[in-house]
């Protein structure tokens, strides 16, 4: 680990409820790391808030409008404690289906890195990567947890669920920490290394002939060679790249940090219902979530869960 440590957060993905967690950020991250000084990258879209499936569930009207001064409007809410200096606006909106569940959070933080270049995230030996709609459920102490847990560590959703490769949900948060130097991979390296395969269809996929390797001490996903090739090929590839470099994978469930996502989804077969379901959100008679319940533990885990947004699912199929 190099002495003088720089970290960043990424903002990464469509700003919904991004006022609430700009509070989540200051009360979770910044004034728990009082004495480091954060750089702030926005990654999000020029144009798109609110998309389909936000309208389909009824969360659009929730999510309020973007001030035209967005930057200054940042900057001024997370002074003194971080300062915006990355900004990345796709005009694209990328396929919900194309690369599987998740797809988008690592589509999009791809296409910034490539967009401001490499080099741009070099000297950062911490990023924090998470969506604009989410909030931690604990103080996250960076370079704590990066000096126990170097490598990669995945901020789980606080709802258990069903995955191949974890049974939480992966793509709401993600801690890149500077690994050993013997690694010689950076914290963006670290990131590129395990996102790249969602990106580059062509990368080597676990194949549903092959023996899924061992996952990573921490994870507890149905890990068969069917699931894995149905569900987790991407998951799967990437960790065997970070492996291949002697990069550590964890998460933070043993630190109690997990990821809540606001939403005004109360279809009982929706999982993201269940965040709020579950009075992770404050909310107001039309349901959309105005507060965050800091102190409500995770959810148990559920013996007997819905299938995966199937309301959405079959409106897509009859539509």
């Amino acid at each position: 680990m190099r002495a003088d440590t720089r970290s960043l957060i990424i903002y990464n993905g469509l700003l919904r409820y991004w006022r609430l967690s700009l509070d989540g950020l200051k009360r979770q991250v910044l004034l728990p790391n009082r004495h480091t000084t954060f750089d702030i990258a926005l990654f999000t879209s020029a144009r798109v808030i609110c998309t389909d499936r936000d309208r389909f569930y009824g969360d659009c009207p929730c999510f309020g409008s973007v001030p035209r001064n967005l930057t200054q409007y940042l900057d001024a809410a997370l002074a003194p404690h971080a300062r915006l200096v990355h900004t990345y606006f796709s005009a694209a909106y990328y396929s919900f289906h194309e690369g599987g569940i998740g797809a988008k959070f690592p589509t999009r933080l791809l296409w910034g890195v490539q967009e401001l270049g490499r080099e741009t995230f070099a000297p950062y030996a911490h990023i924090l990567v998470l969506r604009p709609d989410v909030v931690l459920t604990a103080p996250l102490h960076v370079q704590r947890v990066c000096q126990a847990n170097g490598g990669l560590n995945i901020v789980g959703g606080v709802v258990p669920r069903g995955f191949g490769f974890y049974n939480r949900d992966w793509d709401f948060a993600v801690l890149s920490c500077e690994p050993s130097q013997e690694t010689e991979l950076s914290a963006i390296d670290t990131l590129m290394t395990w996102y790249t395969p969602w990106q580059n269809k062509s990368a080597l996929l676990c194949d549903a002939d092959d023996s899924p390797p061992p996952l990573p001490a921490g994870f507890d996903g149905m890990w068969t060679p069917s699931i894995v090739h149905s569900q987790a090929r991407y998951e799967c590839a990437g960790m065997q790249a970070l492996r291949s470099r002697g990069v550590p994978i964890g998460n933070l469930d043993a630190q109690g940090v997990f990821s809540r996502l606001m939403v005004n989804r109360t279809a009982p077969e929706n999982w993201d219902w269940l965040h709020t379901k579950a009075g992770f959100g404050k909310t107001r008679s039309d349901g959309c979530v105005v507060g965050v319940n800091y102190t409500d533990p995770a959810a148990p885990l559920l013996t007997n869960p819905p299938p995966w947004d199937a309301a959405w699912t079959s409106a897509r199929k009859t539509g």
